[in-house]
């Protein structure tokens, strides 16, 4: 059994370069990208590498990597408005989703209607009541975890990992048939680390394309760990992408040489 790859970098580029230019090499292994690099408060990246991958996924008509990340995170929106994360919630929920929604309907660029961050802060869940029914039951698991954290923070105590893990993948309606594929979500469940006084991210993925998606992942990743380091206090330490089956898509030899060319030598 071939050992998987492993990639361990303080820039979100190279780190996504890196990985694409070892699953070229070998698709049949599994990934593991882990970032760090967030001492100062932000994500660091190459501008010639995310230029080279945006003018890329432009010319084949993908949405960019910024798209891709802001269906994890809401990133620029809450940057540039420095919502609380009340405010945050209800704005995406009842401003942001329907016209997100429009735009699918509209034009067919890959997206889907639901969203990662809807997953986090919406996950529909069903609970049997007292009397055998069912009834839906809205969580918003983000908000679940940073109370937790509070609350146990307060006592100086500290509860189960498991109680810090969110999940994207909802069974009752992504799993319904027989089809061989499905859309949404590739993204199963991300797991949050609050020990040692700072914040690690997981995310883990059953299939991860990457040039399509790769990168605006590992980047809504990082934005995400950014909002769960302001809510509960504590530094970004580190995020990690766990992935099954990477992907280097369909892209040729010749479009993706120069991102591989413009690779940072060791």
């Amino acid at each position: 059994m071939s050992n998987p790859i492993l990639i361990c970098e303080d820039n979100i580029s190279i780190a996504w370069a890196k990985a694409l230019r070892e699953v070229r090499a070998d698709q049949a292994r599994s990934l593991c990208v882990s970032i760090t690099g967030f001492e100062e408060g932000e994500v660091l990246e190459d501008e010639n590498l995310r230029d080279l991958l945006d003018n890329l996924l432009r010319s084949k008509s993908v949405i960019s990597a910024r798209e891709t990340s802001e269906t994890i995170f809401p990133y620029h929106y809450w940057r540039q408005n420095s919502p609380t994360a009340d405010e945050l919630y209800t704005w995406y929920l009842e401003r942001y989703l329907p016209r997100h929604r429009v735009r699918v309907r509209k034009v067919a660029r890959g997206n889907t209607m639901e969203t990662y961050f809807e997953r986090l802060i919406a996950y529909r869940g069903f609970k049997v009541n007292n009397d055998s029914s069912v009834s839906v039951n809205i969580i918003n698991q983000l908000q679940r975890i940073i109370n937790v954290y509070t609350h146990y923070s307060r006592q100086n105590r500290s509860p189960s990992p498991s109680k810090f893990i969110a999940t994207c993948l909802n069974p009752s309606v992504d799993n319904t048939n027989l089809e061989p594929y499905f859309k949404f979500p590739c993204l199963q469940q991300v797991g949050f680390s609050m020990s040692e006084g700072a914040v690690t991210v997981s995310g883990y993925y059953t299939i991860q394309y990457l040039m399509k998606r790769g990168y605006g992942n590992y980047l809504g990743l990082c934005y995400l760990g950014k909002f769960m380091s302001k809510e509960t206090g504590l530094p970004l330490r580190r995020v990690n992408c766990f992935v099954g089956n990477p992907r280097p898509d369909n892209f040729t030899r010749a479009e993706i040489a120069p991102i591989l060319e413009a690779i940072p030598r060791d």
